[in-house]
């Protein structure tokens, strides 16, 4: 049923904006086109490719990637 969501959001965007919120970043990355992070302070990425760097900034705590879903990446060890 996610998977269908997602598509139909994928299909959706090419008429209108639309605006998601999610704590699965890495699912919603294969989908949308740009993120942006709330952490009392809004942190807009041109861009749905973040970096640890980019969420240790935003969240003043040390992240550690572990990707699932397609494509399956894991960007460091785990």
């Amino acid at each position: 049923m996610q998977t269908e969501f997602y598509e139909l959001l994928d299909k959706l965007k090419k008429s209108m904006a639309i605006v998601m919120v999610s704590h699965d970043i890495s699912a919603i990355s294969i989908y949308m086109d740009k993120i942006a992070c709330l952490n009392r302070k809004l942190y807009y990425h041109d861009s749905k490719e973040l970096t640890s760097q980019d969420l240790e900034a935003t969240y003043q705590c040390p992240v550690e990637f572990i990707a699932h879903g397609v494509p399956h990446r894991v960007l460091k060890s785990h």
